[in-house]
């Protein structure tokens, strides 16, 4: 059975607690402190520098770590790394839903592929592929929120899979639709946005000639906070067209 995020991430915590707790100790040995002068430096006891550094304190706190290693002279860093896709909430897989709904039956889909690699831990939310074998990656996110950096994951992993072509694909709502205007000029290097065109493609079982870029609507239900466009019925917000990202402005 497939390991899920929470054990993952419970299993890369208590590795790191080890690591940096061994660390912790050989620093503290080499500064010649006892126990009780590291702890007394930092308002701690003994025994609870001990497990620190042992690993077997996972209630320690950043800070408290931090101020340790400056005692035994050391400095902690800590960063995030890209290590495979994130859980998705509903907002996501509607997403996902309604975007299958435009796809012609010339395209097969499939959901959650790897990029190839089996060390790489990333893969597209969804592929298509037509009948010549040409794919297309696809990338799904609820929120445009940093245009440069979501770009740039997508053309990493795009160059990493090999796969032919990309469509972003994000809801329709108004946030998008601002944060889209203000990067329109980076997001146009790389991808159409005749969304026009992309959707007739997508329906007529083909791929898109170009990398692109999608609104789809979203019931409001699987917005952020519930909360629907202003003067936006219920069977308008169904029925309407999802706006092309060439009408942002």
């Amino acid at each position: 059975m497939p390991e899920s995020k929470v054990a993952k991430g419970t299993r890369l915590a208590h590795h790191l607690l080890l690591r940096i707790g061994r660390e912790l100790r050989t620093a503290r040995i080499v500064a010649g402190l006892t126990l009780r002068q590291a702890a007394s430096a930092i308002g701690s006891s003994a025994s609870e520098v001990s497990r620190i550094e042992r690993g077997l304190a996972p209630w320690v706190d950043l800070p408290t770590l931090c101020r340790l290693s400056a005692v035994v002279g050391l400095d902690l860093w800590v960063r995030t790394y890209p290590g495979g896709e994130p859980v998705r909430d509903a907002a996501h897989l509607a997403l996902f839903e309604t975007f299958r709904s435009i796809v012609g039956p010339g395209l097969r889909i499939r959901a959650e592929v790897p990029i190839g690699d089996p060390r790489d831990q990333r893969a597209w939310d969804a592929t298509i592929e037509d009948v010549a074998g040409i794919g297309c990656g696809i990338e799904l996110d609820t929120r445009l929120i940093d245009a440069q950096d979501q770009l740039r994951r997508v053309m990493r992993k795009r160059r990493d899979s090999g796969i032919d072509r990309v469509l972003l694909v994000f809801a329709d709502t108004r946030a998008n639709r601002v944060a889209l205007r203000a990067a329109m000029g980076l997001i146009s290097a790389e991808f159409s946005l005749d969304d026009h065109a992309i959707r007739a493609a997508l329906a007529s079982g083909t791929i898109p000639p170009r990398n692109g870029v999608l609104l789809l609507p979203l019931e409001a239900r699987h917005r952020r906070g519930g909360v629907r466009d202003k003067g936006q019925t219920g069977r308008r917000h169904r029925t309407q067209r999802a706006r092309s990202p060439a009408d942002v402005s």
